[in-house]
């Protein structure tokens, strides 16, 4: 035996002994008592009866305190279960959504670490355990997934975007950005721009025709708006690339006025056709690069009303090299030097020549740049008539060119044409490729013979000699074209604002039909949107909101929700009755709301989504809030499993029976029932006339129905002494599992023979040996089954378990308790109140109600916690921070309730410096991890100290006392030199302390070295 008390016992004995051996001669005169005999055998069974029957005694004040206090209705605090957020999924494709029932079960698979409650009272076994947890309420787990969240701040026109972040994390009415006000403008022809082009828009607006209503008494608004500057910009292959606007281009002065708007850009990609919004085109857009303020802001029409539009361009673009070219049927290469009528020209040949980018130009000034590595000849003597055509839509109707140095019969180099595009080009099918065409034709003459007559042989037949054949060969062939359209109106025009297209195209294309480009946000007040991608079921929907947080109970503004919730319905936006249980985003925990069956699909970011909004009340701050994650389909967990009906056993009539539940602890929905009545007929009508028709359940026959027994269900009280002798009550320890019936005076006595069934909720607190945390997503198994359910997870961590409380503890609290009454009053009080409220709790510091302790509030009560643990700086979790509140808020004051708040503890993290001698060399990593040890292990806040007990708020730690443990340690020598440090500040004597702040270890510095003697 190593415990102190046997010890004393066995002294205490032995004297026992020798003082009987010492009187025996004195009655036994005859016995010569030998060592080891019978009589010293009998002489040492009665002086441990004694010395036990002593050591009762001694503990019979113990035991009368205990007892005292199990009267009072003062007895352990039991066990409780972790608590987490289980979030559940269903199959992909489930064809409806499901009800989850409460109670459904999720089992996690942990390797227990050390008791947070039970201090150094555990052992890790290191045993995977299997932890159930269990749903608290019933709630509908729906197939809708949240594909947008994003929040808006109207007075900024800003909005931030949150969707890619909704379980990693993010700040609500933080890091905004300017909101997306754009107007698209599409043509199908003009703006396939490329080269250098000038775009010139002009606008016409209406007049005053914005203004919201004058209320009476007030002045009529400027008719001036303020400038709206904006960004134009064209797509192309590589995206959206900007046109250059100067000051001076814009005589709208930032759509304020009628005028003209001119983009410019020189050079650049092609334009690229694309589709937006189901209208293919090629496409130019303008965007805000001011915030839109709501119209009537600062007394002035903000949003510009657009009557019409109209757009030209002018284009110039060079080096352009044809789509493809024949001669006659045989394509050519123009990439390098090529005959555009062939080696050997034949009677009439044709040079065809094709761009669809220069020859759909209807009017633009066209110019075809040759240069030639062979000018072609015309022989001496003849004519060569050459003719240029294009293609009507109809027939080649000829084309006029004006030509430099003869460049059109291609008998000069180099040379250009120039001619006007006609209007009624059109694009046909050469050799066939449909394009817009160029043919040239030589219609008489040509370029010389390959062979001619040189005169007559002997025989009289003709000789021949070599040609005089020089056809053109060109080198580079380019197309040009400058081109200023007419105004014209645009075949297409979207809008897009508060991320919804608007198609305004019929508008834009009639004079007399007006559109805003630009709509400044519909929030009136900063907003959370949220869309969901499918209808929600009509059932309680619960989402869990994660918020990272150190305190819990900021202030009495908290105390509700600053926000009103809506949602998007045929009629607009509807309010939605929802429980917040974040007090608006700032604090973890549920929103559950009943799905709207009216709510409707709207467009905004993310496409068609359901739609719901929490908008900020008039009168309420917007602040920064920072939210860990949101998750959908939560439901809180307790860790517990219910027990249905456990046989307890038969009542025997006698006063104080007690039963002994098979599971501990026992946590909640307790039901214990007693079967009082056996039989037929209706004689229970008599018999339990006196007993609430709420707490009777029937046993029928499966037949007839009849009553053949009736179950009694008795009431739970903490103590019997209000109790008559009639009431059918029972006292229950839950932490032992141990029901108390009454003594017939005090409480019900039962007659004999009765059976005692008992329904309660445990937890496996006590077989995985209190396991307070359970890690993030370690809840996975599905325990209850439940259709199209695929799995389970806790996308954090539990948190809240605790072991029962230990039997020393109880003493103390006990006698408090009795002192303060259930009531926090003074600062003790809440102190006392917050160990009590679960035996999570090892330390509890109150700072002063008038704001002169520590980092105390005035008007505030701030409650400092530690847990049980054996971490360096044990901290609180954010379950058993809202348990203590929760609480004491039941416990205080009403007007103190509201303005309690929560936290865990500032620790003052001592370091020490030393220099340490070992006794021998050799041995000096072995003390220096010792020393560390021991000093880490005396520093502990909670199993540190002088007396291994921890430390106290506010507790200065003494150099002299650090030396000693240092100097104490095995294999140390001496200490050459000591030293506290703290933030890397060094101290003599002593690290001071504040109020409510406690000790705890730092990064020592030890440096062993080897003495001199």
């Amino acid at each position: 035996m190593n415990t102190l008390v046997p010890k004393i016992t066995e002294q205490m004995a032995e004297r026992l002994v020798k003082e009987l051996l010492r009187r025996a001669p004195g009655y036994v005169p005859e016995w010569k008592p030998v060592g080891s005999s019978k009589g010293e055998a009998l002489l040492r069974v009665f002086a441990r009866y004694m010395d036990t029957l002593q050591t009762g005694i001694d503990r019979v004040p113990e035991r009368s305190h205990l007892a005292f206090l199990d009267m009072l209705g003062i007895g352990l605090l039991p066990a409780q279960g972790a608590r987490a957020p289980l979030v559940f999924s269903l199959v992909e494709n489930s064809p409806l959504d499901v009800s989850l029932p409460a109670g459904s079960e999720a089992a996690a698979q942990v390797r227990p670490r050390v008791s947070a409650s039970a201090g150094s009272r555990s052992d890790d076994t290191g045993v995977p355990q299997s932890l159930i947890f269990s749903a608290e309420q019933a709630i509908a787990v729906s197939r809708a997934q949240i594909k947008a969240i994003y929040s808006v701040i109207p007075g900024n026109d800003e909005w931030t975007n949150h969707s890619a972040k909704l379980s990693e994390g993010f700040t609500l009415f933080a890091d905004a950005g300017p909101s997306t006000h754009a107007v698209y403008l599409g043509h199908d022809e003009l703006f396939a721009v490329a080269g250098d082009i000038s775009v010139i828009l002009s606008v016409t607006l209406q007049e005053n025709t914005t203004r919201p209503p004058l209320k009476t008494g007030v002045l009529p608004m400027p008719a001036s708006r303020p400038p709206l500057p904006t960004k134009w910009e064209y797509l192309t292959d590589q995206g959206w690339l900007p046109f250059t606007v100067a000051s001076e281009d814009d005589t709208t002065d930032g759509l304020r006025k009628d005028g003209q708007i001119v983009m410019r850009r020189e050079c650049g990609p092609k334009a690229k056709q694309d589709t937006i919004e189901g209208r293919t085109s090629y496409w130019m857009r303008g965007m805000l690069t001011k915030p839109l303020l709501p119209d009537g802001t600062g007394g002035q029409s903000t949003v510009p009303v657009v009557n019409d539009l109209r757009v030209r361009v002018a284009i110039h673009n060079e080096g352009i090299v044809p789509d493809a070219a024949f001669a006659d049927s045989v394509p050519l290469d123009i990439s390098k030097e090529f005959y555009p009528f062939g080696e050997q020209p034949t009677k009439y040949p044709t040079f065809y020549v094709a761009s669809k980018e220069v020859f759909q130009r209807k009017g633009a000034q066209i110019q075809i740049a040759l240069s030639l590595v062979q000018p072609g000849v015309v022989p001496t003597g003849t004519t060569l008539a050459v003719v240029w055509e294009y293609f009507d839509g109809a027939a080649w109707s000829p084309l006029k060119p004006q030509s430099s140095a003869s460049i059109d019969k291609f008998t000069a180099t180099p040379g250009s044409l120039n001619f006007l595009c006609p209007r009624d080009w059109a694009e046909t099918k050469v050799n066939g490729v449909q394009n817009y065409w160029l043919r040239v034709r030589i219609t008489g003459g040509d370029y010389g013979q390959p062979f001619r007559m040189s005169g007559v042989d002997g025989q009289g037949r003709p000789t021949l000699a070599a040609g005089n054949l020089t056809p053109p060969i060109i080198k580079t062939l380019t197309l040009a074209y400058t081109y200023t359209s007419d105004p014209t109106i645009l075949d297409h025009c979207l809008t897009e604002n508060e991320f919804v297209f608007s198609d305004e195209t019929e508008a834009c294309r009639w004079p007399d039909r007006t559109f805003r480009p630009f709509r400044p946000l519909l929030d009136q007040r900063p907003t959370l949107h949220m869309g969901f991608d499918q209808a929600l079921p009509t059932g309680l929907l619960s989402l869990y909101v994660d918020v990272p947080q150190a305190v819990v109970g900021g202030n009495a503004e908290t105390e509700r929700s600053p926000f009103l919730w809506e949602y998007r319905s045929s009629h607009g936006w509807t309010e939605l009755g929802v429980l917040d249980a974040t007090l608006g985003f700032r604090r973890s925990g549920m929103i559950q709301f009943v799905g709207p069956p009216d709510a409707i699909r709207t467009p905004g970011l993310g496409e068609n989504l359901i739609r719901l909004r929490a908008r900020l009340k008039p009168g309420e701050r917007m602040e920064p809030l920072a939210v860990g994650g949101v998750w959908f389909n939560a439901v809180w967990a307790q860790q517990s499993r219910s027990i249905d009906q456990e046989p307890l056993g038969i009542t025997d009539g006698n006063p104080d029976q007690t039963f002994l539940a098979q599971r501990r602890p026992i946590l909640k929905d307790l039901i214990l029932e007693m079967q009082e009545w056996t039989g037929k007929g209706e004689g229970w009508r008599f018999d339990l006339k006196d007993v609430h028709a709420d707490d009777l359940r029937f046993e029928r026959h499966p037949i007839t129905q009849d009553v053949t027994a009736v179950w009694v269900r008795w009431q739970e009280r903490s103590h019997f002494y209000e109790a008559s002798a009639s009431d059918r009550v029972y006292v229950i320890d839950r932490a032992r599992g141990i029901i108390r019936l009454g003594d017939g005076l005090h409480g019900m006595t039962p007659p004999a023979g009765r059976p005692v069934r008992f329904s309660y909720r445990t937890s496996d607190v006590a077989e995985s040996r209190a396991v307070s945390t359970v890690p993030a997503g370690a809840i996975s198994e599905l325990r209850t089954a439940v259709p199209f359910v695929a799995s389970v997870t806790n996308p954090v961590a539990a948190g809240g378990g605790a072991e029962s409380e230990a039997l020393e503890r109880v003493r103390c609290r006990g006698a408090e308790r009795i002192r303060h009454g259930g009531r926090a009053i003074s600062g003790e009080d809440f102190e006392w109140l917050a160990r009590e409220a679960t035996p999570e709790v090892a330390r509890a510091r109150c700072l002063s109600l008038t704001g002169s302790a520590g980092h105390a509030q005035r008007g505030w009560v701030t409650i400092r916690i530690v847990p049980f643990s054996r971490e360096a700086e044990p901290q609180p979790s954010v379950e058993t921070m809202r348990r203590v509140r929760s609480y004491l808020v039941e416990r205080a004051p009403a007007t103190v309730a509201p303005r309690i708040r929560v936290t865990g503890v500032a620790y003052i993290r001592v370091s020490v410096r030393a220099e340490i001698v070992p006794q021998q060399a050799d041995q000096a990593a072995q003390v220096e991890a010792r020393v560390r040890e021991n000093l880490n292990r005396f520093l502990h806040p909670l199993t540190g100290g002088v007396d291994g007990q921890g430390w106290e708020f506010g507790q200065a730690a003494h150099l002299s006392q650090i030396a000693y443990v240092i100097e104490a340690t095995t294999g140390v020598d001496y200490a050459a030199e000591v030293m506290l440090m703290n933030e890397g500040h060094l101290y003599d004597e002593l690290i001071s302390v504040q109020a409510d702040g406690l000790v705890a270890a730092g990064n020592h510095e030890l440096t062993l070295t080897v003495g001199v003697r």
